[in-house]
C-alpha cells in the first residue's frame, strides 16, 4: 500500500494496522535565516539559479491580495486537469490567505 500526503497525526492509524510509514519529503518549508544552498545536494539548484540570473529573471515578493484571483484561476485549471471528483490537497498545495508569502518571477521586458 502506498499513500502520499499523510499528516503527522494520521501516521498512527497506519502503524497500528502493521503498516510501515516512511517520510518521502519535508523540505517544503525552510528557515531562510538558516538555509544555505551550498554543498553537493544543491548543485543543480545553483546551476538553475545562475542560468535564470543570466537570462535576466528576477524574483520579487508580490501581495497575495492583488494576485488572489489569478492564483485561484491557476488552482481551478490544475484541479480540472485531475480525475473527476478530485479535491485540492489542503496541506500540500496550501490555502490562499493566512500567513503566506507569494513570490513571482519577472523576466526582462
Amino acid at each position: 500500500m502506498v499513500s502520499i500526503q499523510l499528516q503527522r497525526h494520521e501516521t498512527g492509524l497506519y502503524t497500528e494496522h502493521g503498516l510501515t510509514v516512511n517520510q518521502v519529503s519535508a523540505s517544503y518549508g525552510v528557515d531562510l535565516q538558516e538555509f544555505t544552498p551550498r554543498g553537493t545536494p544543491f548543485v543543480r539548484l545553483r546551476d538553475k539559479i545562475a542560468r535564470a540570473a543570466r537570462a535576466g529573471l528576477t524574483v520579487v515578493e508580490v501581495g497575495l491580495d492583488q494576485w488572489a484571483d489569478a492564483v485561484a484561476a491557476v488552482d481551478r485549471v490544475w484541479l480540472a486537469s485531475k480525475r473527476e471528483g478530485a479535491k485540492e490537497p489542503e496541506f500540500l498545495v496550501g490555502e490562499c490567505g493566512g500567513p503566506r508569502r507569494l513570490t513571482a518571477g519577472r523576466s526582462p521586458a
